[in-house]
């Protein structure tokens, strides 16, 4: 599409103690009861105690050396986990599109610096449903909100997608998020694909997480039961933006589901 500005619109389409042990150990000072030699079971029990002592020093110099996020792994990357969920999220963890999802993250762990949050865009629904996703990782919880797909993409559902410029049609796959900026429609985030002629020119093409006025219930009712339509960006409500992109920013997975 050119710049990342080169957005347009018209009327009824826009576009994450141990037991430190004292010194003076109680059992070290025992009266003696033959010949200054402790009783065995004073002996056994010093030697627990060491042995808990040697382990709580280990285990530090470990954490230290190691640290690991306590909070990294305290939702489950699996869909066999979904009982975890409650209501309409437990749908939504089940379905096809997560799991794909969820085999990419533990795949490629290596190169999302924002884990917090697992975003999936399900373009198999039709546009007045919210169907973009949030899973905060560390709560467990899933978010939905609107999001728009690209004008030559279709009407109310999405069924083409393209990577080429100027095409005025969505991308799919999977995306790395990138940094914020400032454009013509407020604040905005790169998205970086990840796929091989699938949707690597989303960043020269200038695909987008954006807010937009037509992304709104309002825009379903003067559109005849659809949203209105960006030229290829995940275009999400306006209000709810600056949230999304806070939360997705600086190296955050997200997939676009386009059902095959």
């Amino acid at each position: 599409m050119g710049g990342f500005d080169s957005h347009q619109t018209d009327p009824c389409d826009g576009d994450f103690l141990f037991p430190a042990g004292s010194p003076g150990d109680p059992e070290r000072k025992l009266p003696s009861a033959s010949g200054g030699r402790r009783p065995p079971h004073s002996i056994a029990k010093a030697g627990t105690n060491r042995i808990g002592r040697v382990l709580g020093c280990a285990t530090l110099i470990l954490c230290l050396l190691f640290p690991t996020p306590l909070v990294e792994e305290s939702c489950p990357l699996s869909s066999r986990h979904y009982p975890i969920f409650t209501g309409e999220a437990r749908q939504v963890i089940a379905s096809t599109a997560f799991v794909k999802a969820f085999r990419y993250f533990s795949a490629h762990k290596r190169l999302i610096h924002n884990r917090k949050y697992l975003t999936v865009i399900d373009y198999t629904k039709p546009s007045h449903v919210k169907r973009m996703y949030l899973l905060n990782r560390e709560t467990c919880e899933v978010q939905s909100f609107l999001v728009a797909h690209g004008k030559q993409s279709g009407f109310s559902f999405a069924s083409r997608f393209s990577n080429e410029f100027d095409s005025h049609m969505s991308s799919k796959g999977f995306f790395l998020t990138g940094r914020t900026y400032v454009g013509i429609h407020g604040l905005s985030l790169l998205l970086h694909g990840l796929e091989k002629n699938v949707n690597d020119n989303a960043l020269r093409r200038g695909i987008v997480i954006h807010g937009a006025e037509y992304v709104s219930r309002r825009s379903v009712l003067v559109n005849r039961g659809r949203l209105g339509r960006s030229f290829g960006c995940p275009a999400v409500p306006a209000p709810e933006a600056c949230t999304i992109i806070h939360k997705l920013k600086n190296g955050s997975l997200l997939y676009i589901h386009a059902g095959d």
